[in-house]
């Protein structure tokens, strides 16, 4: 059996490597379009003031984006259906790791070709990135946390491995400042790249994941199970809300972070290194709300995934709401304070699935959600690019309203999923599990059903 601290090791560096190349992405773009003829003398200190030449920045960023999600909303299907076939996980980490150092290689031909157009480097890692890169990495590793975990022990190693991505995308967020502005750019993108390759060393020395008994199965007969999608079953309605929240809070969370440089160098004239430790802050303040607050509410209030989902998504809405307005510094960072239980938002949908969905057919319902909530990308990301780039200049902090609306709507369906539940032993055939362990701290009947 594969252990959760096995998985968290190379999933931390790489998750790490990819912090590093998305933080530092942003200032390329925008370096690159407003300065065109070379790399800025001060590159701290550069803010573009161009209003177009900011859009067009904005534009490529969150086109980054888009085809990024796009892609790995597609080939998370494909690796999940592939995944069931196979019984096997740890290839997808592999070829995650792999496929995000062909990225970081793209941005170093963009760095030494300064000249070149900031589209062809970008659409090449969003392509490679979005198709292999680290959401087939998470999916492999959501995987092997979920099958290897008894029921009871799953959503506090669920946190352990959500909070090591956030740890990796905090220690990225706090040195990617200073490393950029001492090497440049010209060097910045071979620190990830040498990142990667220990991640794949982790993986080859610590994920020695067992071939399971049925992994013969072919994928033709694997796909033929797409019917267990709509064919009804208990929870099924769940299940279905958990995929379509679990892409939600996603997507507005990838399109939030696309702009979110943008967003404090035009509200507040931040430069590189402020950015910097504004957004480190901020992703500390998110990675400790993920690790304390799950663990206060079930112990003071014995409250368990739904409750928690649902206070979670209440909570991020009113912060967003909240920064929408900030005006000076000091009310951005307190304010901030307020988003402590963003990261909880990301792990419940997936540990509510995992009480729903059985180890055999986890990669199949995560991929083909994947699938159909592929939109949510597409209007994510235009609603942020249009949102910034019309009010860049008068109200920035206008983005936050579209976080507010997708907490409220991903609150509305752990509502509705919180009243649908039933109690099921899908889990683990070996290790039942209950809702009163696991989902709701509720042992009354509820919607007729005890």
């Amino acid at each position: 059996m594969v252990s959760a601290w096995d998985v968290v090791k190379p999933v931390f560096i790489s998750t790490l490597a990819s912090g590093l190349v998305n933080s530092a992405v942003p200032n390329l773009i925008a370096q690159k379009v407003c300065s065109p003829r070379g790399v800025p003398s001060d590159i701290n200190g550069f803010i573009c003031h161009d209003e177009e030449l900011v859009a067009l920045a904005t534009e490529i960023a969150t086109t980054r984006n888009i085809v990024r999600s796009v892609c790995s909303g597609i080939s998370v299907g494909l690796f999940g259906a592939w995944r069931d076939a196979r019984g096997r996980s740890n290839p997808l980490l592999y070829s995650g790791v792999v496929a995000e150092v062909v990225a970081a290689a793209a941005y170093i031909f963009a760095s030494l070709s300064w000249s070149s157009s900031a589209w062809i480097s970008t659409m090449i890692e969003a392509a490679v990135g979005g198709i292999f890169g680290q959401e087939i990495l998470k999916l492999g590793a959501n995987c092997l946390v979920i099958s290897n975990t008894a029921p009871k022990e799953r959503i506090v190693k669920l946190q352990l491995y959500f909070v090591s991505i956030a740890l990796g995308i905090i220690v990225a967020d706090s040195i990617s400042g200073v490393l950029l502005t001492s090497i440049g750019f010209e060097w910045y993108f071979f620190v990830p790249v040498a990142l990667q390759a220990v991640a794949v060393i982790l993986l080859f020395y610590f994920v020695k994941e067992p071939r399971c008994a049925d992994s013969g199965r072919g994928l033709a007969e694997t796909f033929e199970r797409l019917r267990d999608l709509f064919t009804p079953r208990t929870n099924i309605g769940v299940i279905w809300l958990m995929l379509i929240c679990n892409a939600l809070v996603s997507s507005y969370i990838s399109a939030e972070g696309s702009v979110l440089v943008y967003f404090t160098q035009q509200a507040f004239g931040f430069t590189v290194n402020q950015s910097t430790i504004y957004i480190t802050y901020h992703t500390v303040i998110c990675g400790v709300g993920a690790i304390a607050i799950p663990i206060l509410l079930r112990r003071l209030f014995n409250w368990r995934g739904f409750k928690i989902g649902i206070s979670s998504s209440l909570m991020t809405a009113v912060s967003s709401l909240a920064l929408a307005f900030v005006k000076t510094i000091v009310e951005l960072y307190l304010v901030s304070l307020l988003d402590m239980l963003k990261y909880v938002t990301l792990a419940i949908p997936q540990f509510i699935l995992g009480t729903c969905v059985r180890n055999e057919e986890l990669g199949l319902f995560l991929g083909f959600g994947s699938i159909v909530s592929i939109g949510l990308p597409f209007a994510a990301n235009y609603l942020y690019k249009y949102t910034f780039s019309y009010y860049q200049q008068t109200w920035p902090g206008a983005i936050y309203f579209i976080s507010a609306g997708a907490n409220l709507i991903a609150m509305l369906f752990l509502c509705i999923g919180y009243f649908m539940y039933t109690p099921e032993n899908v889990v683990d055939e070996e290790s039942p599990t209950n809702e009163d362990d696991d989902v709701t701290e509720s042992t009354y009947p509820r919607n007729g059903v005890s």
